[in-house]
């Protein structure tokens, strides 16, 4: 008899760590509706951190014959309940394509990956700007040190300087020439503000090597 409520225990505690599992990542989703729908179908889990450089439903489309172009995408509204959501999520997809002599040109970091966000609901609001780049987390170890100079490093360095010297007083209508490569990019952009959006109407648009996308506006709002 004992062996048996010994194993109905077991059994017990095996599904409710298997509900546990099953739900780990939803409870949020039920907190937060993005509009348009496609942005709740994405299958990312905004309460943990998110970066994906795949193309995806939500990504903007760009012309591939249109070099040196950034687009930006967001969602037109996000409802969020009262209770259970400390930080809102603000889901984003940006793309852009660019040639190799812009990139070398405004390779400076005051030209790198930046949102800017504005409030549209203070007279006097100005926009904060988010620097954008991947977080790497190591789980506490540190990536080990290159010990010996990595030959395949430094060719790759020689032409890089190569290049920013080579573009660097390039004019603009120049720019057009060389390898175009593209980049997709989801992230959440809770996760690089100090504050996260409260409820309200704000202005959003990205900027990368000297590039500026189109504006977008997000509408922020607690579910009834």
């Amino acid at each position: 008899m004992r062996k048996i409520i010994q194993l109905k225990f077991i059994i017990s505690i095996f599904f409710l760590c298997f509900s546990l599992m099953s739900l780990k990542g939803k409870p949020l989703m039920k907190k937060i509706v993005f509009e348009p729908q496609a942005w709740n179908e994405l299958g990312f889990s905004w309460n943990e951190y998110v970066w994906s450089e795949f193309e995806n439903p939500c990504s903007p489309n760009i012309d591939m014959l249109k070099m040196n172009t950034v687009s930006i995408n967001i969602p037109e509204k996000i409802r969020a309940s009262k209770k259970g959501v400390a930080k809102i999520p603000v889901p984003v997809c940006v793309s852009f394509y660019l040639t190799e002599y812009r990139y070398y040109k405004y390779i400076n970091p005051k030209y790198e990956k930046m949102i800017h966000v504005k409030s549209l609901d203070e007279t006097e609001s100005v926009f904060l700007h988010c620097p954008i780049e991947r977080i790497v987390k190591y789980n506490g170890e540190q990536p080990q040190e290159v010990l010996a100079p990595d030959p395949l490093r430094e060719e790759y360095e020689k032409k890089r300087f190569e290049m920013i010297q080579k573009c660097k007083d390039l004019p603009d209508e120049r720019l057009d020439e060389g390898y175009v490569y593209g980049v997709n990019l989801t992230f959440n952009l809770s996760d690089y503000m100090d504050e996260p959006l409260q409820c309200g109407r704000y202005e959003i648009y990205f900027t990368y090597c000297g590039l500026e996308s189109e504006r977008r506006i997000v509408e922020i709002t607690y579910k009834k």
